[in-house]
């Protein structure tokens, strides 16, 4: 087809547009052919050239989408932190993405073409952008807090770079310096091992406490063999039964200097008693000293203290293996 069959096409086509646009005929000069203005119906040109359908006033145009993607960029560098004695290292990966919505299809390859040379022109500038916004940011954290930054850093760069039909998404990556982890891997071992050693002193108390609630039933079930024990009164037996819990190792002997010791203690201060009693016999003292020449006060003391009373002796009524503490 000729060059001037070319433009008369052309300029066809652009007369049908802005005829399907206004719904009626526009006169050209020559007679219109009412059936070729039927929406959908296919039609030729004067030299037998397909031409578009004409368009239904009726119907809208669709709108398109025209998307373009490039490269993603990443963005290296080291960032001084609080202080500037450390540095942290940061990469910042950045995802570009270019959308524009046009009607007419011609003009989608102009559209791409615009929409690269944009994306191309934005990716020249994102170093230096990048490095602009997180050099301040990153002096307000301590060198070792890069996970704090990294999170401020994944807010602060959302949409930061986008431009109108340009969109820019950032992926952020921090890490602290070596000789900053090296610090860190000795001061994570050190808090591992007290944390260890925390969850063992836990685990050890709660043996303990076990063990002693046991040893405590035993030893009160070997003072009940002895005589009558108050359980309330026999909480003395506590530091012992824990003693027993850490070392167990010889527990028979253990347990009989126990009971001589609580006893050599009972019998001290029943003695005690008997003596200033005994230099204080006026008034209402003398009913406490006849008291005391009975064995009422001492197996009352027995009871108060937590150790065995000895069951009476009916033929004298003495407490048995009483005679030898009282004077």
């Amino acid at each position: 087809m000729s060059t001037r069959a070319s433009a008369r096409a052309l300029w066809r086509r652009l007369v049908d547009r802005l005829r399907g646009r206004l719904g009626r005929p526009i006169d050209l000069g020559r007679a219109a052919d009412p059936a070729a203005r039927v929406p959908g119906r296919p039609r030729t040109d004067r030299e037998n050239e397909p031409l578009p359908p004409w368009p239904d006033p009726a119907e809208p145009e669709r709108p398109l989408q025209v998307t373009v993607h490039a490269r993603p960029d990443t963005v290296r560098f080291e960032s001084p932190a609080a202080g500037d004695g450390h540095v942290f290292v940061i990469e910042v990966r950045c995802y570009w993405c270019a959308q524009v919505t046009i009607l007419d299809e011609s003009l989608r390859e102009s559209t791409e073409a615009r929409l690269r040379r944009s994306l191309a022109r934005h990716r020249t500038e994102i170093t230096d952008r990048v490095i602009d916004l997180v050099r301040p940011l990153a002096r307000r954290y301590q060198p070792f807090q890069a996970a704090e930054l990294e999170e401020a850093l994944s807010t602060r760069l959302a949409g930061c770079f986008d431009d109108g039909e340009v969109q820019c998404t950032t992926r952020s990556r921090v890490d602290v310096s070596e000789p900053v982890r090296e610090l860190l891997v000795r001061v994570g071992n050190e808090l591992i091992k007290l944390d260890g050693q925390g969850r063992y002193q836990v685990a050890r108390i709660a043996q303990l406490r076990m063990l002693r609630y046991e040893w405590e039933e035993l030893l009160l079930d070997a003072l009940k063999g002895a005589g009558e024990v108050d359980d309330s009164r026999a909480t003395w037996l506590a530091p012992y039964a824990l003693s027993l819990a850490e070392t167990p190792e010889h527990a028979t002997e253990r347990l009989a200097e126990m009971l001589q010791e609580r006893q050599s203690a009972t019998v001290e201060l029943f003695n005690d008693l008997s003596e200033i009693i005994s230099t204080n016999r006026e008034g209402e003292l003398d009913q406490v000293s006849f008291m005391m020449s009975s064995d009422h006060i001492f197996r009352e003391m027995l009871k108060q203290l937590g150790l065995p009373v000895p069951a009476r002796d009916r033929g004298n009524g003495t407490a048995v293996g009483e005679a030898g503490h009282a004077r």
